[in-house]
């Protein structure tokens, strides 16, 4: 989390943590940089014999996750 944190664009935050889901604010314009980010460091956060896959989804609230 404080690698991602560290390497989010300008406009972007952690807000919350749930277990294993982060939950970030971010600008719109900033959104697709912001989870690709997410994504990368959050994959390779600890080489395991077992890859680690992660999921990135984007909404204007939290019930509209897709």
């Amino acid at each position: 989390m404080v690698e991602v944190d560290r390497a989010l664009p300008e406009g972007a935050y952690i807000i919350l943590q749930i277990h294993d889901e982060l939950i970030l604010e971010v600008k719109e314009d900033k959104a697709e940089e912001a989870a690709k980010i997410l994504k990368e460091k959050m994959e390779k956060a600890m080489t395991l014999t077992v890859p680690i896959s992660v999921g990135v989804s984007t909404g204007k609230r939290w019930d509209e996750l897709k």
